[in-house]
C-alpha cells in the first residue's frame, strides 16, 4: 500500500493512503513531500509574528527552535533541533519532519533539552478537532528514566492562542489556554503517554485548580518497545472537544494508538468556571523539548523521532487501517 498519496479531490473529500475519505471537514493536510529541506538558520530562534513568512515551509504559521548544538556550529556536523527532509520518511520515498533530542539539560539548566516546534494557526476557533499523524523513533532511543522525575519528550499540543504575545508562551503569563500536551514519559513503572490538561483562564486556572480533573494523567505501564521504541511507523489519532460552557465538566479527549483507545475521558472542565467562554481550539503544534538527559552533555549525542502524514479536521474520518511497518 503506498502511504505518501495525499490528494485533495473537494472541499470535502480526500484521498490518503488510497482510501477516500469523504464528509470530513478538512482543516489541513501535510505529508511534507513537497516542501523544500528546510530548518531553522541558527541555534536559538523563533518566528511568531508578521515575518514568519519567508522563514517557514509554506503552509505553516510559526516554529520554536533552541538547541545547544546546530548544524552550522563549529565541530562535527550536528542535525537541527527540527528538520523537513528525506532522512527519516514513511513508505519508500519523501520527507518528513524530525525533531532531535539532544543529551544537554537545556540553555536554561534545568533539564529540558533541546526544543523545537511547527505550528499549524487554524484561522479561527474549533469546538472539536481531529489530529491525525504516523511516528517512528529511532531504532534504539535511550530513555534517563533513573531520577526522581523520569523522563518525558513533549510531541503534540492542541490548544487556544489569544492572539496577543507568543503563541508558544504558556504557564500563568502566557496566553494559551486550554491546552491539551501529548508526552512519551519513562519512568520508574516502564513506560506511559502522558496526557497534560491546562484549563482557562490561565492566569488563575492554568493547573485546572477549579475542577475535580488532574492536571495530568498516564495511560498504562508497559515497556517502551511493546509501544512505540519497536523501529516501526505508528499512526496516532486524537479527538479533543472544549466544554459546553464554563465550569461544565463535559469536556472530551481521546488517544488512538495504530486504531486503540487508550485514552478517553468526557469530564475534563477546559474553561474552568471564571473563564469568560467562547473559546475554541486554534493552534495545532508538533514537536517539543524533552526530558532526558540519556547521555552526558560531553557525548553531545542525539536521537530522532519522526513525523509523517498530518491531518486535522473539525469532523471524523475513517481510522486508516496500516500496519505499522518499518
Amino acid at each position: 500500500m503506498k502511504i505518501k498519496t495525499i490528494m485533495i479531490l473537494t472541499f470535502t473529500i480526500f484521498t490518503f493512503c488510497n482510501i477516500t475519505v469523504s464528509k470530513a471537514e478538512v482543516i489541513f493536510l501535510e505529508n511534507f513531500d513537497k516542501k523544500e529541506d528546510w530548518f531553522p538558520q541558527t541555534e536559538e530562534e523563533g518566528c511568531s509574528d508578521s515575518s514568519c513568512k519567508n522563514k517557514l515551509p509554506a503552509g505553516w504559521d510559526y516554529y520554536r527552535n533552541d538547541e545547544l548544538w546546530h548544524p552550522n556550529s563549529d565541530g562535527p556536523k550536528y542535525h537541527p533541533t527540527i528538520q523537513i527532509s528525506e532522512e527519516n520518511h514513511k513508505g519508500t520515498s519523501g520527507k518528513a519532519l524530525t525533531v532531535w533530542n539532544e543529551s544537554n539539560n537545556g540553555r536554561s539548566g534545568d533539564g529540558w533539552g533541546a526544543d523545537g516546534i511547527l505550528a499549524k494557526d487554524l484561522g479561527k476557533d474549533f469546538q472539536e478537532l481531529y489530529v491525525f499523524l504516523h511516528i517512528i523513533f529511532q531504532p534504539g532511543f535511550q530513555w534517563n528514566w533513573n531520577t526522581s522525575s523520569g523522563a518525558a519528550v513533549k510531541m503534540v499540543r492542541f490548544y487556544h492562542w489569544d492572539r496577543l504575545g507568543s503563541p508558544f508562551q504558556f504557564f500563568t503569563t502566557g496566553s494559551n489556554a486550554p491546552a491539551y500536551i501529548y508526552d512519551t514519559s519513562y519512568n520508574q513503572y516502564g513506560f506511559r503517554h502522558f496526557h497534560s490538561h491546562r484549563c482557562d483562564p490561565q492566569e488563575t486556572n492554568y493547573w485546572c485548580a477549579d475542577s475535580y480533573d488532574k492536571s495530568f494523567t498516564f495511560t498504562e505501564k508497559s515497556t517502551f518497545e511493546q509501544k512505540l521504541g519497536d523501529g516501526a511507523w505508528h499512526r496516532m489519532k486524537w479527538y479533543v472537544k472544549m466544554n459546553t460552557s464554563p465550569g461544565a465538566k463535559d469536556g472530551v479527549v481521546k488517544f488512538w494508538v495504530d486504531g486503540t483507545l487508550e485514552y478517553s475521558r468526557n469530564d475534563i472542565q477546559w474553561m474552568g468556571s471564571s473563564s469568560p467562554g467562547n473559546l475554541g481550539w486554534n493552534i495545532v503544534a508538533i514537536g517539543g523539548n524533552a526530558y532526558n538527559l540519556y547521555a552526558d552533555p560531553s557525548e553531545m549525542k542525539e536521537q530522532y523521532y519522526a513525523i509523517d502524514n498530518v491531518i486535522i479536521s473539525s469532523t471524523d474520518f475513517p481510522d486508516i487501517n496500516i500496519t505499522p511497518s518499518k
